[in-house]
């Protein structure tokens, strides 16, 4: 069937409209030469327009952003957090250290052992005197600057054990055990053994003022 007023094309006729719509198609191969061609193109007239004395190479620069894949990133992360472990475990016992009730006290070698030396009272209305010691001959001593324990043996610089505590508070004296971790100290105080007993958490501080001068 042929429209009114249209002529029926001849073989010959047809298949030079189908080879220029062959010519028209454009295949993916063909796209990709062509953006090269572009991309030499804009390479080209940069470099054209550099100066001749620039003092730098003229080879074309590409930057390429990639994303990490998911196994990547959770490889760096866990390296990450393997690191900060390993800095908090590489805090020793050692240092200034902030109790519950606001005092600051002192771990430091002394000798072949570890002490432990009251180096700021707490805040508020305490007695600043031993006055809870039950023997009466030391009730008055100062209690900073105090060493309140000792005999603690390093295992290593996070952990010590086998020393002694004593509390001005109750005027009692503990067995105890140490562990740091990072800016934490787990101080176990307890009578025999190391599970009748009780934890108390201190947290790392700075050091303070020297303790003012009895009298």
């Amino acid at each position: 069937m042929r429209w009114p007023g249209t002529a029926s094309k001849g073989p010959r006729q047809a298949e030079g409209t189908a080879s220029r719509a062959r010519d028209r198609r454009v295949v993916p191969s063909e796209v990709a030469h062509r953006k090269c061609r572009v991309e030499a193109t804009r390479e080209r007239i940069r470099r054209d327009s550099l100066p001749d004395s620039a003092n730098f190479t003229r080879e074309p620069m590409s930057i390429t952003w990639t994303r990490c894949p998911p196994s990547v990133r959770c490889a760096v992360l866990a390296l990450t957090v393997a690191a900060a472990n390993a800095y908090a475990q590489a805090l020793p016992v050692s240092g200034y250290w902030r109790t519950p009730s606001g005092a600051i006290v002192r771990i430091a070698p002394c000798g072949r052992a570890l002490c432990v030396e009251i180096a700021k009272l707490p805040p508020g209305n305490h007695p600043a005197s031993d006055s809870h010691n039950p023997d009466p001959k030391l009730r008055k001593r100062p209690l900073c600057g105090l060493i309140i324990g000792g005999g603690f043996d390093a295992v290593d610089p996070q952990h010590a054990r086998g020393g002694h505590l004593y509390d001005p508070q109750s005027g009692h004296t503990y067995s105890g055990q140490m562990t740091a971790e990072g800016n934490l100290l787990r101080l176990r105080g307890y009578v025999g053994l190391p599970l009748f007993g009780r934890t108390e958490t201190w947290v790392r501080a700075s050091k303070p003022a020297p303790c003012p001068s009895p009298g």
